[in-house]
């Protein structure tokens, strides 16, 4: 049976081909082919969960619910150390004014990013589609 190399490995990365191509001319692709994808997942999980680096609790200033202009939720949150950010969010969380939620994070001044909003009371968390700082 003659594989074509071109055939098989059309929807793969360079890199994976090349490494699919060398584990074949090798005759070690048998053994190898679970270990490269464990490989290639592995690195995968690690770039999804590493984009997080940290989380704050901050307290929920303001709700102001759905900002059909934004396609998301909409509300006040303030940090501890006293910044306030307008913050859009895809889901409800169901936390009150006045309650603590985290926020997860990465970076800093300009560089900040935020990625979610979690209600640790309830285990509700939503998807930050983006940020404005407001004082």
């Amino acid at each position: 049976m003659n594989l074509s190399s071109n055939t098989l490995m059309g929807s793969f990365s360079k890199k994976a081909r090349n490494l699919f191509a060398l584990l074949l001319a090798a005759g070690t692709w048998q053994a190898s082919i679970p270990v490269a994808l464990l490989l290639t997942s592995s690195a995968l999980l690690t770039a999804e969960v590493a984009h997080a680096a940290e989380s704050m609790p901050v307290t929920l200033i303001q709700g102001f619910g759905w900002d059909s202009s934004n396609g998301a939720y909409k509300a006040l949150i303030q940090s501890r150390s006293g910044n306030q950010y307008f913050v859009w969010y895809s889901n409800l969380i169901e936390a009150k004014v006045g309650s603590v939620v985290t926020l997860t994070y990465d970076g800093s001044g300009s560089s900040l990013y935020f990625y979610k909003l979690i209600n640790t009371g309830n285990g509700k968390e939503a998807s930050v589609s983006r940020y404005v700082k407001a004082n």
